[in-house]
């Protein structure tokens, strides 16, 4: 209760005397507002009668000169990030959009009269016209100059980009005792067949970073040099064109969704691979054929989901099988696991309807989501397949109604 008292106490006083102070604080403001239309009024009546129109106060053409030149400069930024990164558009555009309104608010923030206005009130005991007159005498010549260097900054800032980006240019970082590759431009002239050399300044080029050709839906095809040893994440994820790509005889390394979202069709990856990272043929709907390298320990998760894959044999050698792995390959009727595989991870070849059955072995470990809405049967390596029917048919076939794996322990 006392604390409802206080509440309307303060809110009652508040009222008494904060109203009048508003009040006298909206008319001083008004009052001030009225006499600066005044005097502006005033001030531009003066530059017409001493002739000066023509002429800028040299300090705010300076403030209006640096506002164009840091436009510049975004823009130019913002057009090499398209070029080199060729992604992000809408925000990109956005960013151009918001600076382009930024520049034009301030720039008309930075205004001769109000400009002169504050140093007439800044000096009231001296000549009105002596201020005016002082301040615009010397500005015609600057102005000029001002505007042309304004203007020579902005063409080049949106001209440059383009002439240098007329055609694809190659970036290059050193990598080891070579190069890679670090950026492949957009251009004006885009290319359908791209092909990367084998040196650069006298040296192997050994190497794709990632995402250098990321979203480049002009692509077709890809030629790489042998000397190239790995391709790193994202590299040519979603080139919604790329139809073939040659892999070099000495690659070791394919990163993270580097093909995801491409055209191919058929893909051979040498034996030399020892590690093929997840998502890299990921949502490649027109893959129907892969040849998996010798030397990979592991499927890592969602490398082939959502591929057009008809079969897959999996080397020797495998021990795990990530989740997601070949998760949605609706096509999929054949595929071969080898005794080494001692792990199936969750939804690995869920969905894959047309995998009627697989072998593996009885002490690999399989996660119950492993074959979910595939209707697989599961046969063990070492068993006759009628004997384990007639055995115990839940060791050997995955249950969709119960969602169980009875002889597996779970």
């Amino acid at each position: 209760m006392e604390m409802i008292i206080v509440f309307f106490m303060v809110c009652f006083y508040g009222m008494i005397f904060g109203v009048p102070l508003y009040l006298s604080y909206k008319k001083s403001k008004a009052d001030t507002e009225a006499e600066d239309n005044a005097l502006k009024q005033y001030v531009n009546s003066r530059v017409r009668a001493l002739n000066l129109v023509d002429r800028s106060v040299p300090a705010v053409s300076f403030k209006k000169f640096i506002t164009k030149v840091i436009f510049s400069i975004i823009s130019f930024v913002v057009l090499l990030y398209v070029f080199l990164y060729h992604d992000h558009y809408p925000i990109v555009a956005v960013i151009e959009i918001v600076t382009f309104i930024i520049t034009i608010i301030i720039s008309r923030k930075f205004d001769e009269v109000s400009y002169i206005s504050k140093q007439i009130k800044a000096s009231p005991d001296d000549n009105m016209d002596y201020i005016i007159t002082g301040l615009l005498q010397n500005g015609r010549g600057k102005k000029t100059v001002y505007n042309i260097v304004s203007i020579i900054l902005i063409i080049c800032a949106f001209g440059l980009p383009f002439l240098i980006f007329n055609k694809p240019v190659i970036l290059y970082e050193p990598s080891g005792d070579g190069y890679a590759v670090r950026y492949y431009s957009l251009s004006l002239n885009p290319k359908e067949n791209i092909s990367i050399p084998s040196e650069y300044k006298g040296k192997k080029v050994v190497g794709i970073r990632g995402d250098v050709f990321k979203n480049m839906s002009t692509i077709k095809t890809v030629e790489l040099p042998d000397t190239i040893t790995e391709i790193r994440g994202g590299a040519f994820q979603n080139c919604t064109n790329l139809i073939n790509i040659n892999m070099p005889s000495s690659l070791t390394y394919i990163g993270g969704y580097a093909f995801a979202k491409t055209k191919l069709t058929r893909v051979i990856i040498p034996d030399t691979v020892t590690e093929l990272r997840g998502g890299a043929f990921s949502n490649v709907s027109t893959l129907k054929e892969v040849k998996l390298p010798s030397g990979i320990t592991e499927i890592h998760g969602n490398t082939f989901e959502y591929t057009g894959l008809v079969s897959v044999e999996i080397p020797n050698g495998v021990t795990r099988i990530g989740g997601h792995a070949f998760h949605g390959c609706s096509s999929l009727s054949t595929a071969i696991i080898p005794e080494s595989v001692r792990e199936i991870g969750s939804s690995a070849f869920r969905e894959c309807i047309s995998l009627r059955e697989v072998t593996i072995s009885r002490s690999c470990s399989v996660n119950e989501r492993a074959f979910k809405n595939s209707g697989t049967v599961i046969h063990y390596y070492g068993e006759s397949r009628i004997e384990g029917y007639q055995d115990n048919p839940g060791y050997n076939s995955y249950n969709n109604s119960s969602a169980r794996y009875s002889g597996y322990g779970y």
